[in-house]
């Protein structure tokens, strides 16, 4: 049996969302948003809904999925 642990969990719900899941993904790490230093993380694992993901761009689309 294979156990995995995750390091963070993101959890995005909402279209109000949708620009934070953005800066956080696609931008790259910057200061004016912390939780962008989150794409130099290994072991992350976003968690939202479509209307939180309805702005990110189609290449950042077909990598999350």
């Amino acid at each position: 049996m294979r156990i995995s642990i995750i390091d963070q969990v993101i959890i995005a719900l909402g279209e109000k969302k949708a620009p934070a899941i953005v800066k956080t993904i696609e931008d790259g790490v910057n200061h004016l948003c912390p939780a962008s230093v989150l794409q130099l993380h290994p072991d992350v694992v976003f968690a939202c809904d479509d209307a939180a993901l309805s702005k990110l761009s189609e290449h950042a689309m077909e990598l999350l999925t």
